[in-house]
């Protein structure tokens, strides 16, 4: 089909339909959103077709094409006559399916919202980007999640498809309402909350739980590897986050998987919400930093470990806030507490897998004249205990080997590392070893031992699972103990009333330790 010379399309215009569908059947349709065995070219299979049963639809993808022509032929990239003609008609029709409540957020109007942002993009018009975000938000809320939409999987694509390439802000809703400067868009760490870290208007505050934790939630942290369970239970992560982190590495535990047929579309989406929510950075919140990096974190595993959001890229504003968390927040490195430790274990795991992501993402390679990934490994690297101005101890002492109990594998270990990233984050981290001239110790040459087999691990499995539980219930316990008695503490006193009498505490006595272990 080139173009239809009875002009039987949705809708009349006053300007030429055809050029607009030829475009986007001739020179678009290879383009956009690639191509899958399930659809063949999915815009000429599902939406071209689809569009034809919706004026909307089919209004919103002739305008993207001829937004696309524009900016192709028109030196200045503003809208032609002829895009403002098909924008204004969209816009009109989409109003009308509004005010139908069976109708206002089917297929059609979804997508209509997708391409009416990719015309937005083509013309650089942020504000309205967010609106159409907001609009597409929205509609999947009412639908009741990504996995509820339609046409075979394709909606839910297109969707993960934008959120990857980043067209919105990273708080639509808050740019929307008050649009800002360039220069207010750059992440930082303020050293005091600013209007722009409060939660969406749209959305509630995340939640944080107190000890003791409700059983149904210890459950669900026993089932996250060790490092989360400690982030948990330190209360670094909201219950929202939690129960995501829970579902998400349980589909990253699934090699092969697609998020077009198996895919956690709805978890990857709730994920974006909730790191919309988290109060934002500052330098008197340290937990709050190390919830933003685990909320990146699994953004960026996402594009690691499942096969339908390879070749998604972050964008430079998300390249800016890790940067401001990791290299320019140090809040970590005088705390010689468990806590402390903590953070540098969780920062030390997010730096080889971000620094491993940014090797091949552009936006990344040239960031106020830095390439991130190299001054990341360098942020782990760079080890302050050796040479003639050594002061204190390292803050990453097994940044330097890679295999052994203490070596920088472990620690990877306790948050989420499979095989096949492990060759990968291993190839890099000796790259960037040899980058340094840093030699790389003669162990860590040879492979790790053999990993237990399947089915002594199936033969565990039960076993471990009721140990974790046990573990995760008793340290919550024993945490609700101890900040029951520091708040009993009144300026080093205990007052026991029965006997009227006064019993001194040292200063520095902090009620009952936790002491517990998942080796016990």
């Amino acid at each position: 089909m080139r173009t239809d010379c009875f002009n039987a399309y949705p809708f009349a215009s006053e300007v030429d339909i055809g050029f607009a569908v030829d475009h986007l059947v001739t020179y678009l349709a290879p383009l956009i959103f690639g191509s899958y065995p399930k659809f063949g070219n999915p815009l000429i299979t599902v939406a071209f077709p689809h569009a034809l049963e919706n004026p909307d639809m089919f209004g919103a993808l002739v305008t993207f094409s001829q937004a696309h022509v524009d900016t192709l032929l028109r030196p200045e990239g503003k809208p032609s006559v002829d895009s403002l003609m098909f924008w204004g008609k969209t816009v009109s029709l989409l109003q009308e399916k509004m005010s139908d409540p069976e109708k206002c957020a089917d297929d059609a109007a979804i997508l209509s919202n997708i391409y009416l942002m990719g015309a937005a993009a083509r013309f650089q018009e942020q504000e309205a980007c967010n609106t159409f975000y907001l609009g597409i938000q929205r509609m999947i809320q009412i639908r009741g999640g990504l996995d509820k939409l339609g046409l075979d999987g394709y909606v839910k694509n297109c969707i993960l498809y934008i959120d990857g390439l980043g067209l919105a802000s990273d708080n639509p809703s808050e740019a929307a309402a008050s649009p800002s400067s360039s220069e207010s868009s750059v992440p930082t760490v303020p050293s005091e909350p600013s209007p722009a870290s409060t939660a969406s208007v749209s959305e509630p505050p995340v939640k944080y739980p107190t000890h003791p934790f409700p059983p149904d939630l210890c459950e669900v942290i026993a089932r996250i590897p060790t490092g989360f369970i400690d982030l948990a239970m330190h209360q670094y992560l909201s219950v929202e986050l939690i129960g995501i982190l829970e579902r998400l590495l349980y589909w990253a535990a699934k090699p092969g998987l697609t998020l077009l047929e198996h895919g956690p579309g709805d978890h990857l989406y709730d994920l974006k919400r909730v790191a919309t929510r988290i109060p934002g950075p500052t330098k008197s919140r340290s937990k709050r930093n190390a919830e933003q990096l685990v909320c990146l974190a699994f953004m960026i595993l996402s594009m690691e470990v499942f096969t339908g959001m390879r070749g998604n890229k972050l964008n430079e504003a998300r390249w800016r806030l890790i940067k401001a968390l990791v290299v320019e927040d140090q809040s970590s490195k005088g705390k010689l507490d468990a806590e402390g430790k903590l953070e540098r274990e969780l920062k030390a795991w997010f730096i080889v897998m971000a620094s491993h992501a940014g090797t091949e993402d552009e936006s990344a390679h040239n960031l106020d004249g830095d390439k991130v990934n190299d001054v990341l490994m360098d942020r782990l690297l760079d080890d302050e205990a050796s040479g003639p101005t050594a002061r204190g101890k390292s803050e990453f002492p097994y940044a330097r080997r890679w295999n052994g109990s203490k070596g920088l594998r472990a620690v990877l270990a306790r948050f989420f590392i499979d095989e096949r990233l492990e060759k990968e984050w291993r190839k890099s981290w000796r790259t960037h070893m040899e980058r340094k001239g840093i030699p790389v110790h003669p162990e860590d040459n040879l492979s790790e031992p053999e990993a237990v087999t399947k089915d002594d691990e199936e033969e565990d499995d039960e076993a471990t699972k009721a140990k974790v539980l046990r573990y995760v219930r008793e340290r919550s316990r024993l945490a609700f103990v101890n900040q029951q008695e520091r708040a009993q503490l009144n300026n080093g006193y205990v007052r026991q009333s029965s006997q009227h009498t006064e019993y001194e505490y040292s200063s520095h006595s902090g009620g009952s330790q936790i002491e517990l272990s998942l080796e016990d």
